[in-house]
């Protein structure tokens, strides 16, 4: 079996881009925290194109503080919900969130033993290192209906569904301070990416080059992936530009353009 070694470019035509905010500058102070009865985990959501609106998660063991109005104080009512309770695995249905004029729906972050996780989950050097240290470290799930003026998703009266929990450099994992915390972009430019760090063809042997269409964000497993089939129309392929090694040294490498045009 003859592995490729190639470099590729991939877009989607019909599909505007537009340009990531810097989410390194992003703005990380808390105004008010409640007092916790454990051990905090840190998660930043930011919504928008600009990332302007932010809403911070931080989990407190069965207990999640979610700051659904995006003011910065996790005291305010109705901001505490209480997980539910499944097994080893908790659910915490945060629900609406809104920012400003913009309404956010079905907010949910789910918490499920890494451990149990599937082999790939497992086996990346990032999972690998979180169970060392702590064997009951929770691989993280956070999805929500989004608002993106513009794009029409499969979510509740059009809006995009999104969610995060594992990608090509590995899981979503809350952090213990709000300046190391994962940072989540929903409703941002969008772009692909591999599922696979270093995605691997094939020479004669047909196989999948999984894709993911969605919005990067900092930290591990922050590829915040879109539900496309809506978004995207069917007549919209990905176009992949591959550029191969010469037959012989010295010679101009071998450029191809391919349109793939099979979705699943």
């Amino acid at each position: 079996m003859m592995r490729w070694l190639i470099a590729v470019a991939v877009w989607l035509a019909s599909l505007g881009m537009g340009f990531a905010a810097d989410l390194s500058r992003i703005d990380r102070t808390i105004k008010k925290e409640p007092k916790y009865t454990g051990k905090p985990g840190y998660c930043l959501l930011v919504f928008g194109p600009d990332a302007r609106d932010r809403v911070w998660l931080v989990r407190d063991g069965e207990v999640l503080f979610a700051d659904r109005n995006g003011n910065g104080d996790l005291t305010d009512p109705n901001e505490k919900i209480v997980a539910e309770k499944k097994s080893s695995d908790v659910a915490f249905h945060v629900g609406t969130v809104r920012v400003g004029k913009v309404e956010h729906r079905n907010l949910t972050v789910r918490a499920s033993r890494l451990s149990t996780s599937d082999g790939d989950s497992t086996a990346h050097p990032v999972s690998r290192t979180a169970l060392q240290k702590d064997k009951e470290v929770d691989l993280m799930t956070v999805s929500a209906e989004v608002e993106v003026p513009g794009l029409k998703g499969d979510g509740d009266e059009g809006r995009l569904s999104v969610g995060a929990r594992f990608d090509s450099s590995g899981p979503l994992l809350f952090a213990d301070t709000p300046a190391n915390a994962p940072v989540l972009h929903f409703g941002g430019p969008l772009r692909l990416r591999s599922e696979a760090a270093r995605p691997m063809l094939y020479r004669n042997i047909v196989h999948d080059l999984m894709l993911t269409v969605g919005t990067q964000g900092i930290g591990p497993g922050t590829f915040a992936s879109i539900g496309c089939e809506v978004v995207i129309p069917k007549t919209a392929f990905v176009v992949v530009e591959a550029e191969f090694s010469p037959n012989k040294p010295g010679a101009a490498p071998i450029k191809q353009k391919y349109e793939l045009k099979e979705r699943c």
